[in-house]
């Protein structure tokens, strides 16, 4: 049995590094899924923010239309 030792032990330190490797595997596929929804969440915010201009723009033009009329009457 002594002559299987070295084996053994090689098998034993590749199940190891198996084990972390799919430990860090799976911490990396929970980041992943995390990095989606933010992604999905700047998304959101970029249309959020792209309508809030666009709404802005609109405020200034009905302000300048409004001071335009104001100043003929």
């Amino acid at each position: 049995m002594h002559c299987y030792k070295g084996w053994y032990d090689l098998a034993n330190d590749s199940n190891k590094k198996l084990a972390e490797s799919k430990g860090k595997l799976e911490k990396a596929n929970a980041d992943i899924a995390k990095l989606k929804s933010l992604e999905t969440r700047i998304r959101e915010l970029e249309r959020e923010k792209l309508q809030s201009e666009q709404l802005s723009q609109q405020v200034l033009k009905l302000q300048w239309q409004l001071d335009h009329f104001s100043s003929l009457g």
